[in-house]
């Protein structure tokens, strides 16, 4: 299953994501993106240059997150949060990579 492979190589590069998340894990995770975004408008922290890894990191999540949409997967809105908290945190929101995460 192409989900269960995204998510098992997610888990590996230490992003917390259950296989069959609650309703209630998905609301909690959202409401934690939120704050964490909301910490991250202010500053300015966005890098000039980005890493070859953290546009890799970006890609498999964008792959995973198309996976999960086409699927109509449970995982999607976990994968979203990942993806932008990751974002948020490396300072990476402004490169193409990031583009799709916050469409």
């Amino acid at each position: 299953d192409t989900i269960a492979r995204g998510l098992a190589v997610l888990r590996r590069l230490d992003f917390s994501i259950p296989k069959d998340p609650s309703p209630v894990v998905v609301i909690q995770t959202m409401t934690q993106t939120s704050s964490i975004a909301l910490k991250y408008l202010g500053l300015n922290n966005f890098q000039g240059v980005i890493h070859p890894k953290q546009k890799n990191i970006l890609k498999i999540i964008d792959s995973v997150a198309t996976s999960c949409y086409l699927s109509a997967s449970p995982c999607l809105p976990l994968v979203a949060c990942a993806a932008v908290i990751y974002s948020l945190q490396q300072g990476t929101v402004h490169c193409e990579e990031s583009a799709s995460i916050f469409a």
